[in-house]
């Protein structure tokens, strides 16, 4: 009976501080949600930026599918959209923005049509081991290919996910 007791009261502490680490989400009066006090939160799609113990996550969870069949300069206000190049008769080549820290776009070949991503000037991308010249471009080879790319700062693009077969240039 006295192991017993130990026992309990061993781990009174461990299911009290499970209780009190429930996550708490808020909206801040910008209108983004924060949450604090994260237990095993999980936000699939979405970007997480933690600070002083509190996780801002940005972000729907769903993301804006594009077919584009000619070339196309993306926008920085693309953010978070998943190009194609469905419909296509010609490969098509998508000029990536400015890059910022932060930026996120998907690329996916479904034509059978080339689909080539360029950095803007002074700007690479890395896929892997392997980046690209500045103002290089990565092709994605064979339908079916997607390459995910995020911005990690002024000059850099990075893949972030990759399928199929992708040449860095």
């Amino acid at each position: 009976m006295k192991y017993r007791s130990l026992f309990i009261l061993l781990l009174l502490p461990f299911v009290a501080a499970m209780q009190t680490a429930s996550p708490i989400i808020f909206q801040e009066a910008d209108g983004s949600p924060k949450v604090t006090n994260p237990a095993k939160v999980v936000f699939p799609n979405n970007s997480l930026t933690r600070s002083n113990n509190l996780l801002t996550f940005s972000g729907a969870g769903n993301v804006t599918v594009t077919a584009k069949t000619t070339g196309y300069t993306v926008l920085a206000t693309d953010a978070g959209t998943f190009f194609t190049n469905t419909g296509a008769g010609a490969g098509v080549n998508f000029t990536l923005p400015t890059a910022a820290a932060g930026l996120r776009y998907i690329f996916y070949r479904d034509a059978n049509q080339t689909v080539t991503i360029t950095a803007g000037a002074s700007t690479t991308i890395q896929v892997g081991a392997s980046q690209s010249a500045a103002a290089g471009n990565v092709t994605l080879d064979a339908v079916g290919s997607s390459l995910s790319l995020t911005a990690i700062s002024a000059t850099q693009w990075i893949a972030t996910a990759a399928t199929g077969t992708a040449t860095v240039n």
